[in-house]
């Protein structure tokens, strides 16, 4: 063989071996996004909110203590907790990997959180916490879209919009 050729075959190894490695990036990017997103997803379902707020950025500290005053037990009676354990566990979440935009730090992916639909509970009539309880977790769901927006920080994921309306009424 000629040189050419030994030199084209080097070309095309280096591209085989190169291009792979600059395309993953993006691609590992948008796979980190999910991950982080389907943790969040399983974060809300806990109701921990030092959790929650472990995984968010830009929170204003009003914002931060008025929402770890909302998921402290100790502000709730004990039909209230068993309430909010039942709508927390009722939580779930799909992330829409198809949705997830990457543009350096920052990004965004919608998640899906299906949950019980206290509307609907309102208008029953319930003797006690426990009937209410079982309508919670028979009951239908309604579904709440959201758009997540996350920042990079020192090679983590954070979400910046969890002061978004949408998720009061999550």
């Amino acid at each position: 063989m000629n040189k050419n050729t030994y030199k084209s075959i080097a070309i095309v190894l280096a591209l085989v071996f190169i291009i792979p490695v600059l395309c993953s990036c993006k691609f590992s990017k948008k796979a980190q996004i999910v991950n982080a997103t389907n943790e969040f997803c399983a974060t809300i379902a806990t109701g921990d909110a030092s959790d929650i707020l472990k995984m968010t950025d830009g929170l204003e500290k009003d914002y931060k203590t008025s929402f770890k005053q909302l998921l402290n037990k100790d502000n709730y009676t004990e039909e209230e907790l068993v309430y909010i354990e039942h709508m927390l566990k009722s939580i779930s979440c799909s992330t829409d990997s198809s949705s997830v935009e990457v543009d350096k730090d920052t990004a965004t992916c919608v998640a899906d959180f299906m949950i019980a639909d206290h509307g609907v509970l309102q208008d029953g009539d319930f003797k006690d916490i426990d009937a209410l309880a079982d309508a919670i977790d028979q009951g239908s769901k309604r579904l709440v879209s959201i758009k997540l927006e996350f920042v990079r920080i020192d090679k983590e994921w954070y979400i910046t919009n969890f002061d978004d309306e949408r998720f009061t009424r999550l």
